[in-house]
């Protein structure tokens, strides 16, 4: 039995769309190879090897000897932590067993503290964050890189550490050593996962306020989100121990983290304000507004030297712990009694991000500094990626309706038949062209169809809506930008030209007339009544009268054209044959 196989028919969209592919797919292509090629010849010619963190580094972590300023004696390891006032002084004294690379430098953490560096006890660096100023700057927690010679084997190094402040006194951080450009290069390192965190963020942000701007939104949800992303961004970037890499600032070091924590809680009630819990409007700002006045009463205490940022940041950080139990209960509220979409998702990462939260305060409180930001890091991601997902698909929901409601608002103003303005339109736009500050004179036209009645009578009233069909044709095409054209009634139609020269205004006269008349393809032509009028400012006739005298004008021109009807009985508009109206 034969085998009758059936063409294969390519239908046009599938040409199109492979060759769509191939076009693609050639730079595409192109591109992967040049890429290839270029790794290729990275790997295969010699060069000399130019990585940033080329050179060694490692902690001194052999025992140090500790003496307080009791005189007590330990030998322990560092990280260490004693109970001290403050100003307390500690000596911590290490003793080299090898020597080191030129150019090695000890990197040292000072944790709002003093630190003086001796070498046989030789001084040879001395932290001193005050400076000769009338306000008390904060203390900042900043890294010091001291060079050393390179013969160090036994000789004796020694620490001397004080601080003002009371949770930091008595904490001696871990030394390392190594090149000054590995050091700098760990620093990154080791916070790789903040630093992706910090760029995901400002994107967020980013992407937030664009679309803030790009929709002109009426409330302020995507600003404050995007505010909210950033003021996080910017303490992770601190509390990742590297703001000291982008500013010298004393002030900006030692106080941006307490800054982000008074308006992280402010944006992010906004937020919640604008976006979720909408009846609590009040209350929110009101709270919103107390955090964002907190920054600058507590600098301000700072910098008179009533207080430290940190001693103080005790009492916001408490504040926020009741600020998270108080939006839960409005989430929780908002989604049982009003079954709100919104709060019950805003609930559900909130609790996530809550959890986070009064983990990250308590081992604030608790003086455990080395985890802060460590227990939000998880939070902060599970909660963006909800709150920005949901945020974009509530904004394209609030598009959508902006434009269904401006769609509907112009289709207010137009003519559902002709499609120009109709008399709302023209009241509106009338009243504007007369009130503008710097309107000094338009012309106005009114007109109307012939014997529109009479169409309808012998026609029939479809080709009664066709005569206002063709007319409003003729007027789109003669009267085109800037003047406007409407349908202020069943056959009245007017037109309002900001341009006044009397030569041009005949000439468009002319142009419709003779639109007009080549409508011949219907059992009627249309004949229209015309008036015109120019409205000066400076002539101080209201527009009441300029609309009546317009309107006279019109009058007196249709009854013209019934005066020549008349006169030609004749030849009148509804014989049997095509006929003049």
């Amino acid at each position: 039995m034969a085998n009758h196989s059936r063409p294969t028919v390519i239908s046009a969209s599938e040409t199109d769309s492979a060759s769509d592919r191939r076009r693609f797919s050639s730079p595409l292509l192109l591109l992967s190879m040049i890429l290839i090629l270029y790794l290729v010849l990275a790997a295969a010619l010699p060069g000399k090897t130019m990585h940033l963190n080329q050179g060694r580094y490692e902690t001194l972590d052999g025992l140090w000897t500790i003496t307080l300023p009791d005189g007590q004696v330990a030998n322990t390891h560092l990280p260490a932590t004693f109970s001290l006032e403050r100003n307390a002084l500690i000596k911590a004294d290490y003793v080299f067993d090898r020597d080191y690379n030129d150019g090695s430098v000890l990197q040292i953490r000072a944790s709002m503290q003093q630190v003086r560096v001796l070498l046989d006890q030789t001084l040879v660096f001395s932290s001193d964050q005050s400076a000769e100023t009338r306000f008390t700057l904060p203390q900042a927690s900043v890294w010091h890189l001291v060079p050393l010679p390179s013969r160090l084997a036994g000789h004796t190094l020694t620490l001397e550490v004080s601080s003002p402040v009371d949770v930091m006194s008595g904490v001696v951080n871990p030394v390392v050593i190594g090149s000054a450009n590995t050091l700098i290069w760990q620093l990154f390192i080791r916070q790789w996962p903040t630093l992706l965190m910090v760029l995901m963020l400002v994107i967020a942000a980013l992407t937030s306020l664009a679309l803030q701007l790009a929709n002109r939104l009426n409330d302020g949800r995507l600003l404050y989100l995007g505010l909210f992303a950033l003021s996080v961004a910017i303490w992770f970037f601190s509390e990742a121990r590297l703001m000291q890499l982008i500013t010298g600032s004393q002030l900006l070091i030692g106080s941006i983290s307490y800054m982000m924590i008074a308006f992280i809680p402010a944006f992010f009630l906004l937020y919640l304000r604008d976006a979720v819990l909408s009846h609590f409007h009040r209350l929110l700002t009101l709270i919103a507004i107390g955090y964002l006045l907190w920054w600058p009463v507590t600098l301000g205490i700072q910098l008179v030297g009533l207080a430290h940022l940190i001693d103080m940041a005790v009492y916001v950080n408490i504040a926020t712990i009741i600020t998270v139990i108080m939006i839960l209960v409005l989430l929780f509220i908002s989604t049982i009694r009003e079954h709100s979409r919104a709060a019950r998702i805003m609930l559900f990462a909130f609790i996530g991000l809550g959890i986070a939260a009064i983990s990250e305060v308590i081992a604030f409180l608790r003086s455990n500094f080395d985890a802060t930001s460590h227990y939000s890091r998880f939070g902060i991601i599970f909660f963006f990626v909800l709150i920005l997902v949901d945020a974009v698909r509530s904004v394209q929901h609030l598009v959508q309706a902006d434009k269904k409601a401006r769609m509907l608002s112009q289709l207010a103003y137009l003519d559902a038949m002709s499609g120009i303005g109709n008399r709302l339109a023209f009241d509106r736009d009338i009243e504007q062209m007369a009130d503008r500050p710097d309107a000094g004179s338009f012309r106005l036209i009114t007109m109307d169809i012939n014997d529109l009645k009479a169409i309808n009578d012998h026609f029939g009233h479809q080709a009664g809506d066709e005569a206002i069909r063709l007319f409003c044709q003729c007027l789109k095409e003669v009267f085109t930008e800037p003047d406007q054209c409407y349908r202020t009634g069943g056959d009245e139609f007017s037109v309002i030209c900001p341009q006044t020269d009397q030569t041009l205004y005949e000439e468009k006269i002319h142009r419709l007339q003779i639109c007009l008349s080549t409508r011949d393809e219907q059992p009627f032509r249309l004949i229209s009544a015309i008036g015109s009028g120019l409205y000066q400012r400076e002539n101080k006739e209201t527009l009441h009268d300029f609309l009546n005298r317009v309107d006279q004008s019109m009058y007196q021109h249709k009854q013209k054209l019934k005066q020549h009807d008349e006169r030609t009985a004749g030849n009148r508009p509804l014989d049997n044959e095509r006929r003049s109206i």
